[in-house]
């Protein structure tokens, strides 16, 4: 390498860049048209901020949450044609959104927030769960976090940690357990196992399907802390 003002070049030689790095750079960067993907940007931006941001493209594939998982859906530029092949996108939004209304949303049997976090949702019952595996589940990890905190605490300086991933969620009761916490969790409900999503929703946490065999639909550096 050789510094050349404010830049360092490869000048070329050996086996790579034989004509040195910036002829290669500019004969990749006239062979291929890059854009700059400004909703992308945002979803870098929200995450610098901390808050929650998921990469997604609804057009081409189904949006990775259950059904019913949210009960408001804003979009702000997001240039897409709602009304396009007979309004297809219509029906995907309509199987996020839970019952637009007060009344059908209370009727939805869950509970009112933040009660939602402990109380055992309706759809439980679809993995075999009982409202009493639900409640020994929450007080599990509400030890565990608890001793997590009285380890790690020490040596986490406050205020540092917002992003955080709980890599394999299952019911996503090491969130709830995280709740008087100034965080925000991504709940990962990893492909091979079950998909116990719906219920993370359930409780009013936010989360997605990944298979960890695939990288995440994220930016590098993006959280602050990993649970695995």
């Amino acid at each position: 390498m050789v510094v050349k003002g404010d830049k360092i070049v490869f000048p070329g030689g050996g086996t790579h860049f034989h004509y040195g790095a910036d002829k290669y750079i500019t004969s990749i960067a006239n062979m291929l048209n890059f854009s700059n993907n400004v909703l992308n940007d945002d979803g870098n931006f929200a995450l610098e901020r901390g808050i929650p941001a998921y990469l997604g493209v609804l057009v081409t594939k189904t949006l990775p949450y259950p059904s019913r998982s949210f009960e408001f859906s804003h979009c702000s530029h997001c240039r897409i044609d709602w009304l396009q092949r007979d309004g297809i996108l219509l029906l995907e939004l309509d199987r996020v959104l839970r019952p637009g209304d007060d009344h059908q949303v209370k009727g939805s049997g869950l509970a009112p927030w933040p009660a939602r976090l402990t109380t055992p949702p309706p759809r439980l019952a679809d993995f075999g769960y009982s409202n009493d595996m639900f409640e020994k589940d929450v007080e599990l990890w509400r030890r565990r976090v608890e001793s997590y905190l009285n380890i790690l605490g020490p040596k986490i300086q406050s205020d540092t940690i917002r992003n955080v991933m709980d890599m394999k969620a299952n019911l996503g009761s090491f969130t709830a357990a995280l709740n008087y916490k100034d965080v925000w969790v991504m709940n990962v409900v990893p492909e091979d196992g079950p998909n116990t999503l719906k219920v993370v929703y359930d409780r009013g946490l936010i989360g997605t399907i990944h298979s960890w065999c695939e990288s995440f639909s994220t930016y590098p550096r993006t959280y602050d802390l990993l649970h695995a």
